[in-house]
């Protein structure tokens, strides 16, 4: 499946603004995070083992003028062959300036050939000088809430559902939906039950799929 993905980052003086997209490891995908312009650009199967495959060196754009050592940035943008079912991770990173809160949040996505045509808007500084204030990521993709993520293997360590909640996402992500979903997919959930011989046993369990605001 093809995904539109921006990458990069962009500081100025008083406000900032970064995201970067990741593969990440899910019971149908295992593997290590990783950055997906690294693995996209990886050409040993041993360092890429599931063909994520980047289809045309991606566009880099230098960010404004450098005025200092502390100051600049790029953005990168490509077209990446991700395949059906992967997970991958939005991380948004946000400064607003002196005495603001900073601004991070992490959304999670799945691959799926049927989902809806989504386009999300991705943060930025809105400083005037600002060489990018369209960053987005875009395809066919369902957005997966932290028990659905847990649901497909995906491993959020207690502590850090913070910055998955949807409140947080709110502040710096937003969807718009391009085309709509040509199939529901099932939403899956486990459980721990006993069996006949008294073991404990997840079970996997398939309900509705409910849409996650943004």
């Amino acid at each position: 499946m093809l995904i539109d993905v921006t990458t990069g980052g962009e500081l100025f003086k008083d406000v900032s603004a970064k995201t970067h997209t990741f593969f990440v490891p899910s019971t149908k995908y295992p593997g290590t995070e990783t950055h997906i312009g690294i693995l996209s650009a990886v050409k040993h199967k041993e360092n890429n083992p599931h063909n994520v495959t980047r289809l045309a060196k991606a566009v880099v754009t230098n960010a404004h003028t450098r005025l200092s050592a502390e100051m600049g940035g790029s953005w990168s943008t490509g077209t990446i062959d991700v395949p059906e079912g992967m997970v991958l991770k939005i991380f948004m990173g946000r400064s607003l300036g002196y005495g603001q809160m900073r601004v991070q949040g992490n959304l999670l996505i799945r691959v799926r050939e049927y989902a809806a045509y989504r386009r999300i808007g991705i943060a930025t500084t809105q400083h005037p000088d600002a060489t990018n204030k369209d960053v987005h990521i875009e395809g066919r993709f369902d957005v997966l809430s932290i028990e659905e993520a847990r649901s497909l293997g995906v491993d959020i360590p207690k502590g850090k559902e913070y910055f998955y909640d949807p409140l947080m996402i709110k502040k710096g992500f937003t969807e718009k939906i391009m085309y709509p979903e040509i199939l529901s997919a099932p939403q899956l959930k486990s459980t721990i039950e006993v069996n006949s011989k008294g073991e404990e046993v997840e079970v996997i369990l398939h309900r509705k799929r409910r849409m996650l605001k943004l």
